[in-house]
């Protein structure tokens, strides 16, 4: 019997994972739409400072243009790759917390219902064996087993070990799998390598280092912006 008091905390864990998830969405989605204004801001000073006609080599570039169309740039380059790293984190994000979902409700469903077989020495009753059918398969033959009969034995063995092989849970989740990767186009073999412990806790890693690749690459792009609007502000006040 699964604990309980564990099986709560799951349910709860299911239900609170939504709201983490959609709560991320919309962190993202934020952050996203500040490094699109900056970018896009930074990609109109070049519109603004390179018309057509108006410079005729890079070289005449100098002084206050310079620096503006350097801050631009670094802007443009930081906020492009936090975009990139942003959709990645954010996708296995996504497929971490799905499959965290997924993990407590089926952790968190009643299996008790589940059929568990068990092993068969042989040297079980037929009173024994009667009793298991029921116990384990809720199977109650038609009549009462009063006495040991061999023969009664050896059927009632067979037939609980062909319930047992039909109720054999790693049976019945590799035939699960072959069936999800005909559909998905995959063989067996690829969905064992996402389902071991192994690469769930690399990719909880890899989520964890892009996570503060992507928050170093956020503060960056607005670092460089606001430090570039400052020091060009300082620069036209001296011109001034």
């Amino acid at each position: 019997m699964t604990n309980i008091f564990i099986k709560k905390i799951y349910e709860l864990t299911e239900k609170t994972i939504v709201d983490i998830n959609e709560s991320n969405k919309a962190n993202f989605e934020k952050a996203d739409q500040i490094i699109i204004w900056i970018v896009g801001f930074s990609i109109g000073i070049f519109v603004l400072i390179l018309p057509n006609g108006k410079i005729d080599s890079l070289k005449d570039i100098y002084g206050t243009t310079y620096h503006t169309l350097n801050f631009a740039l670094y802007v443009i380059i930081f906020g492009l790759l936090y975009r990139i790293f942003s959709f990645i984190t954010n996708i296995l994000n996504s497929m971490i917390l799905n499959d965290l979902a997924s993990f407590s409700r089926g952790f968190s469903a009643n299996i008790d219902e589940i059929p568990v077989p068990r092993n068969l020495t042989g040297n079980e009753t037929t009173i024994q064996i009667a009793e298991y059918l029921k116990e384990d398969f809720n199977y109650i033959i038609p009549y009462e087993v009063k006495q040991e009969d061999p023969k009664m034995k050896e059927l009632l063995i067979n037939y609980y070990n062909i319930l047992a092989n039909s109720n054999d849970i790693d049976k019945q989740l590799s035939e699960f799998k072959m069936q999800i990767g005909k559909y998905l186009g995959v063989n067996k073999s690829y969905i064992d390598f996402f389902t071991k412990e192994k690469t769930i806790i690399y990719r909880g890693k890899m989520y964890f280092f892009l996570s503060i690749l992507t928050s170093i690459l956020f503060i960056t792009t607005v670092l460089i912006f606001i430090i570039g609007t400052f020091k060009l502000l300082i620069e036209l006040n001296n011109f001034c």
